[in-house]
């Protein structure tokens, strides 16, 4: 499989979650669940699948997770849970970049929000429509899985 596919599916698969995350406030898991396994199938076929990198991924995944439960979910599970599938659509290194890009772009759009008084300190904002816009700024920086 082409590694053009890999990041035209990250990138579908954010938006997909990030409208999601826009109208419902939520991302659900089975469409998480359903896009890991489904990653997880086509690397095994196509022989694409390092098991070492993705039992590394899996733990730091595991440890946002723990940290999403020790703050209350200041970070929602399902971000959690996409940041577990975008691993395995690309991998760990990819999706911590796309990760940055997306929460540099969060901050260019919330500190001036809270500075001009249209947003609070606590207020909550979708994380994953930054996400989707850092894997835009990740790939046209030349970003690529691979």
């Amino acid at each position: 499989v082409n590694n053009m596919i890999y990041q035209v599916w990250a990138l579908l698969f954010l938006l997909i979650c990030a409208i999601e995350d826009l109208v419902k406030q939520k991302i659900h898991i089975w469409i998480c669940i359903t896009n890991t396994l489904t990653a997880i199938i086509v690397k095994l076929i196509s022989g694409n699948m390092k098991w070492k990198e993705y039992a590394i991924a899996l733990g730091v995944c595991v440890l946002i997770y723990a940290f999403i439960l020790v703050t209350k979910e200041a970070v929602g599970k399902g971000d959690g849970l996409v940041f577990f599938s975008m691993v395995s659509i690309l991998n760990l290194s990819c999706t911590v970049e796309i990760l940055f890009w997306g929460l540099i772009l969060c901050c260019i759009f919330s500190l001036p929000a809270i500075a001009l008084g249209k947003m609070k300190l606590k207020s909550s904002i979708p994380l994953i429509p930054f996400v989707f816009a850092g894997n835009i700024v990740w790939m046209l920086m030349g970003g690529s899985y691979g």
